[in-house]
């Protein structure tokens, strides 16, 4: 529904909710629901049923409300009165449209066992209940959230799948297999062994990330997707902290390969001539990702020994682009 059009609604009743009726019917329009309503429309002369026919069908009318109370659920049932000639009208319109929403029924009796009045044609529709005068206000309340078409709890847009989730754009089993296979290492040179080669195939799951000349959004997108890789790094940490005893060492090591594997384009292209600084930006923040997360999981086990040990060690980088001798000597946080 527009936001500035004013919605047109119909009251389908027996006279025994004349009360109820037109109280619902004036508290609606002077909250801009436009009502027709036979005591106001309906005039001497007038052919009553092609009023309720014409009510029913019309398109300008986007609700039409009917008021279940017993007289109103039996008249409809057995086909009496003005409620069932109503009757004859709706029910076609509800059975020839499985999810037709125009019709909405209004609980206005329930019996002596609690159980509400309602014809069998609209049983099984959802309705509003209006017989009870605690929850009164809060189904008036939905009530006129459905004719404007306001609800109060809104789906959501739908957005977009997470880039992350994209874990087909490298083949993570052999980093994670490895994993398994060094906390399941049962001497201390098949563990060193299994370290190594999980480097190695660490570097070797990175190599789809590398884009070269990439533009700054597509570089984002791009580290966000290494997010599963992150994680698996976290989880190699752990493993690492509960079979290594000097395991400071041996991730001071593994960082200061990794660096100076992921810093070198000849990593990702041997035959590379050229390059863009940037196109490695997402190795280096990837890395730096990974020491602060080391460093927050040290600090969480209180390992503090280990974090001087990651913070003070003489990490030898190489700065050339292109791989080759080292050229400077870096002391990460040092003095």
């Amino acid at each position: 529904m527009q936001d500035d059009k004013i919605p047109k609604i119909f009251i389908s009743y027996s006279w025994s909710s004349d009360a109820l009726v037109l109280d619902l019917a004036n508290r609606l329009v002077s909250h801009g629901v436009d009502v027709v309503l036979d005591k106001w429309d309906l005039k001497e002369g007038n052919d009553k049923y092609e009023f309720m026919e014409r009510c029913v069908n019309d398109s300008s009318i986007t609700k039409v409300l009917i008021i279940c109370d017993k007289a109103y659920a039996q008249k409809a049932n057995d086909r009496t009165g003005g409620v069932g000639d109503e009757t004859v009208i709706i029910s076609s319109e509800v059975y020839g449209n499985a999810r037709q929403e125009k019709f909405i029924p209004i609980i206005a009796e329930r019996d002596e066992e609690g159980k509400e009045y309602v014809p069998t044609y609209i049983k099984t529709r959802i309705y509003i209940d209006l017989s009870d005068p605690e929850k009164y206000e809060v189904e008036y309340e939905k009530l006129l959230r459905n004719i404007y078409e306001k609800p109060q709890f809104v789906k959501p847009k739908l957005g977009k799948k997470p880039e992350w989730l994209e874990e087909e754009k490298a083949n993570f089993f052999p980093v994670k297999d490895l994993i398994r296979q060094i906390r399941g290492s049962n001497t201390p040179v098949k563990r060193r062994n299994c370290i190594a080669r999980f480097q190695e195939a660490y570097i070797e799951a990175l190599r789809s990330y590398y884009i070269c000349g990439v533009k700054p959004e597509e570089a984002f997108n791009n580290f966000l997707n290494t997010k599963p890789l992150r994680d698996i790094y976290l989880d190699f940490v752990e493993t690492v902290a509960e079979t290594e005893d000097n395991y400071a060492e041996v991730l001071a090591e593994a960082f200061e390969y990794l660096y100076n594997k992921l810093s070198c384009i000849k990593t990702f292209d041997p035959q590379a001539n050229y390059a863009y600084e940037d196109d490695l930006d997402v190795y280096k923040t990837l890395l730096w990702e990974l020491f602060i997360c080391v460093i927050a999981y040290l600090r969480h086990v209180k390992d503090y020994a280990a974090i001087n040990v990651l913070i003070t060690y003489t990490y030898f980088l190489e700065n050339n682009l292109f791989g080759g001798a080292i050229d400077n000597i870096y002391i990460l946080f040092g003095e």
